[in-house]
């Protein structure tokens, strides 16, 4: 389902948002 695919995109940008927020500090 695409609604499956959108919610699986957005766990992968948090984690990209996860390890930037952890490389910065």
């Amino acid at each position: 389902m695409v609604v499956a695919f959108l919610q699986q995109d957005e766990k992968k940008m948090r984690v990209k948002m996860r390890e930037a927020d952890i490389s910065r500090q």
